[in-house]
């Protein structure tokens, strides 16, 4: 490579020295072959411009070259502008392609000067027409004169070009031999330095189709990883799809417990209200049990007395039948003694008046006492109304609770019907969990076996899951058990209430008979009887209210008893509830965990394919430095040489404007076109220079 490189500068600096030849010899002599092109001619007459043609055509037949830019630097400026660069044997390959002479710019120099003799023809032809004679030939002297001078100075330039060209063609043909020496040099050399560089290259090219290739297999498992990733991702969304569904039933689960607490609290006082409402009726059952006493007791001295006062009616209806048979007797006597003396029928009259007195003070006595007895008929009559009222009442009231038990009873089985139904779903959602689960462990065994125990902790606390879904199945059967009870020995008390009602009317059917029935004493043995037989019938009546209310204290006992259970199975809900919350909560720490360990993965993931971004890019860096690095040994020795060339340009630059300073005024013009073309080849040398400086950089 550094051999490549010294030849490369030399080979350069050959040209430049050829090109600064060039430039030194055209500093001299005055103006390049362009300012024959650009020099304005004068007028001159048909016959000198004949000579001057009969001249150019002469020097148009000798072959010229171009500027001293001709050859090499638009081929070296082709070379370092290329962004592809074929490499050193496509410039040393390049022929070096000799300019051709400036041709055309002589053609064009005899063709203005064709046309300002046939311009300067037309002038005088009219100068002869519109002056005298006199004038014109004042004025075709003076242009004789200008253009016999400007034939000279084309003569002398024409001279220099000849000089240049012949020059310029010896160096063409010296420079063809070094370049096609160069050439077959070159050619050996790159022949034998491009078989290690080939070797070099093929190895790098397999080297960087492994990289490729694991660059691509990098590329799989990064799709794969973020594949796995999305999945997690999803599977974690589930999972708190299902955490927040869980969550919520365990809201209604505690809704729904605190109604049945706050259900239970209204039992328990209920329970106490009806407590303290049988208590207060066992208080007033015995105490119409002894008023009824103390009324049969009343109805049996009654009955005695009636008895009496029977008898007692019965010996006075006698006695009355007596003294009605007495006083028949006694009229008759009185119409039999009306013949006796008048002192012994008076003293009988008398006697007979007391008697008959007496007689009706004791009817008198009899009425009273009937009214009494009559009163205190109506006084038990309406005892025994009010009695058979406030068993109506407490019927009643009993009816309404026994209907306010069974709709509460109702509202019971239907919150059994849903607490069912939330545990079905419960059940269903565990098993859709559980079966997610074991999709999701057997994704984990598959991806890392290591979260075994955490598995096997899921799947215990699965079990006692359903353990206690089960458990809670059996108390719910059980509970439908009791409520079944429940339900029939409510039907039992409906018969035992309609019963009741038939009795009861059956009562006030009579009270409104007895009370339709006058009190006429005819009447008051058969009342009596029917009394004794309603007495009959209430005492057989209480006691059938008591076998049915100690019926119906053995049902209050009952329901006491199952709601009893009911609190306690509610207490174990509780508990339940508990311990499902507390498995939640051990749950939403695992998926809490879980959802850590994704995150510490994710993050990992993420790194590793930063990492992996990152040594992708070191490896390409490292590449392109490499690659950079050759590239800059085999041109850091180019970058010093044309620095050098340079500042020695810029030195023949300073030389060559000196000079042209200490020329002549009748140079001028050339001095111009010199100082243009000079100019020129500046600005490629600079471009060249630019060029190489940012292939440096890059």
């Amino acid at each position: 490579m550094a051999d490549k490189a010294e030849k490369i500068a030399a080979a350069r600096k050959k040209l430049k020295q050829y090109q600064s030849k060039q430039k030194q010899d055209s500093v001299p002599r005055g103006s390049e072959p362009s300012s024959a092109r650009e020099t304005p001619v004068p007028a001159q007459s048909s016959s000198s411009s004949s000579c001057i043609n009969e001249d150019i055509q002469n020097q148009n037949h000798l072959p010229a070259s171009s500027g001293p830019s001709s050859y090499g630097g638009p081929a070296v400026a082709s070379y370092f502008n290329n962004g592809s660069g074929h490499g050193v044997a496509d410039f040393f390959a390049m022929e070096p392609q000799v300019a051709r002479p400036d041709v055309p710019q002589m053609e064009a120099s005899v063709h203005s000067i064709n046309r300002i003799s046939d311009g300067i023809g037309q002038l005088i032809a009219n100068a002869s027409a519109d002056l005298g004679p006199q004038n014109t030939i004042l004025e075709l002297e003076s242009e004789k004169a200008e253009l016999a001078r400007t034939l000279n100075a084309q003569k002398l330039e024409n001279d220099e070009l000849r000089l240049r060209l012949r020059n310029n063609q010896s160096t063409v043909e010296e420079l063809r031999n070094e370049i096609d020496k160069l050439r077959v040099e070159n050619s050996t050399k790159v022949t034998s330095e491009l078989g290690p560089i080939q070797e070099q290259l093929q190895m790098q090219t397999q080297a960087v189709g492994v990289m490729v290739g694991e660059k691509a297999e990098l590329m799989g498992t990064v799709g794969k990883l973020q594949s796995l990733v999305k999945e997690r991702a999803n599977e974690n969304d589930e999972l708190q799809n299902r955490l927040k569904a869980s969550r919520a039933t365990v809201q209604k689960l505690e809704k729904e417990i605190e109604s049945m607490k706050q259900s239970g609290s209204r039992f328990e006082s209920l329970e106490r209200t009806i407590g303290v409402q049988l208590n207060e009726f066992q208080e007033e059952a015995n105490k119409f049990r002894k008023l009824y006493e103390d009324l049969q007791e009343d109805l049996g001295e009654h009955k005695q007395k009636l008895l009496v006062r029977n008898q007692e009616f019965q010996t006075v209806q006698k006695e009355l039948e007596q003294t009605r048979s007495d006083l028949s007797l006694a009229k008759l006597r009185i119409e039999q003694l009306s013949s006796d003396d008048d002192l012994d029928f008076n003293a009988k009259i008398e006697a007979l008046t007391q008697q008959n007195l007496i007689k009706a003070q004791q009817i008198k006595d009899l009425q009273e006492i009937i009214k009494q007895i009559g009163a205190e008929r109506d006084q038990s009559n309406q005892q025994y109304q009010n009695y058979v009222l406030h068993l109506n009442k407490e019927v009643t009231n009993l009816a309404d609770k026994i209907r306010e038990l069974t709709e509460e009873n109702n509202d019971l089985s239907s919150r059994e019907g849903d607490l069912v139904r939330h545990v079905g779903e419960l059940e269903r959602q565990m098993q859709q969990q559980l079966s997610k689960e074991k999709k999701y462990a057997a994704q984990q065994q598959e991806d890392k076996p290591v979260e075994a125990g955490d598995r096997q902790a899921l799947e215990a606390e699965v079990k006692l899951l359903k353990e206690k879904v089960a458990t809670m199945e059996v108390e719910r059967a059980e509970y439908m058990k009791q409520n079944e009870t429940v339900e029939l020995l409510k039907r039992g008390y409906e018969d035992g209430l309609k019963a009741r009602d038939e009795q009861i009317a059956s009562l006030q059917l009579t009270v409104e008979r007895l009370q339709q029935d006058k009190p006429d004493v005819a009447r008051l043995m058969a009342e009596i009887d029917s009394g004794k037989v309603g007495a009959s019938r209430a005492v057989a009546q209480n006691m059938e209210l008591k076998a049915q209310l100690e019926e119906m204290q053995k049902a209050f006992v009952q329901i006491s008893n199952d709601k009893l259970e009911l609190t306690e199975k509610l207490q174990t809900e509780l508990h339940l509830g508990k311990e499902m919350k507390s498995t939640y909560g051990q749950l939403e720490t695992e998926l809490h965990s879980i959802r850590e360990k994704l995150h510490y993965k994710d993050e990992e993931m993420i790194r590793l394919a930063h990492e992996n971004t990152e040594l992708n890019k070191q490896l390409l860096q490292q590449n392109q430095e490499i690659d950079r690095l050759r590239y800059y040994e085999s041109r850091a020795s180019d970058g010093n040489v044309l620095q050098l060339e340079l500042q020695r340009a810029q030195q023949q630059l300073e030389q060559m404007q000196r000079s042209d300073h200490g020329e002549n005024g009748c140079d001028g013009h050339g001095h111009d076109t010199h100082d243009q073309h000079h100019h020129h080849d500046q600005t490629d040398l600079h471009r060249e220079i630019d060029v190489l400086q940012q292939e440096k950089a890059e």
